[in-house]
């Protein structure tokens, strides 16, 4: 029983919005014939506030389970227990912020203090780029470890790393400026480095788009159709 309706959950909201795309704007779609219910006012008045209901809900639940996860790891004073403090002190500090000067305090005289404003510009910002900033240097790291010449491929991955990174540096224009006034301008590293980035590698990248959005479409439709027994099976699937 609590499968079937885990199901039906699914699939009757599914079936109202591939009703709604299919017969919008058409006499099916409902009206004057249907005391003026659409399927579009069902939707819209009906589905949408419940699949925001439930949206609200998942992220309150991913909260709380992050909240348990730390809350534990403080009390049992397990490795990196610091770092599970400083995640509360920052997200109550920032909650009280946002609270003060975002909910009660809407209506400030202009070249007033904004904490709201200096916590992003001055603390969220710089530790967003000091990440992003030791993650590219890992990437490269790791990328310089992976591209080992011992193949052709690695011969054709470093090549291509090498011209694109060179392409986009000051360095490789300066190499090849002198191809600028010349038929083979199209060899210089920067328009070379541009041809792979936006041209070779979108194709791949559109390639890549098709294949995830038809293995999201059939991944789609077994849940719905209810092909997917272990997702409203639980525990007892395994």
């Amino acid at each position: 029983m609590k499968k079937k309706l885990i199901w039906l959950s699914i699939f009757l909201p599914g079936l109202l919005y591939l009703a709604k795309w299919l017969f919008e704007g058409t006499p099916i779609e409902g009206g004057a014939w249907s005391g003026g219910l659409t399927l579009t006012k069902i939707v819209n008045e009906f589905c949408a506030p419940v699949l925001i209901l439930v949206g609200a809900t998942a992220y309150g639940i991913a909260l709380a389970n992050v909240f348990r996860v730390h809350i534990m790891t403080l009390m049992n004073r397990k490795k990196g227990w610091q770092y599970s403090l400083i995640v509360f002190v920052s997200f109550v500090t920032v909650f009280v912020i946002c609270v003060i000067y975002g909910w009660f305090s809407k209506e400030r005289p202009e070249g007033a203090f904004d904490a709201v404003e200096f916590y992003r510009s001055y603390i969220y910002t710089p530790l967003l780029v000091t990440v992003l900033a030791i993650l590219g240097f890992y990437i490269t790291y790791a990328a310089y470890r992976a591209f080992k010449i011992k193949s052709l491929e690695g011969v054709v991955m470093m090549s291509v790393a090498l011209i694109v990174m060179i392409g986009y540096d000051p360095l490789g224009n300066y190499l090849t400026r002198y191809l600028g006034n010349t038929r083979f301008f199209y060899l210089q590293l920067p328009e070379l480095a541009r041809f792979l980035r936006e041209d070779m590698n979108g194709t791949v990248f559109r390639a890549l788009q098709i294949g995830v959005y038809i293995a999201s479409l059939a991944v789609s439709w077994r849940i719905w159709l209810g092909i997917e027994d272990h997702l409203s099976e639980g525990e007892e699937a395994k």
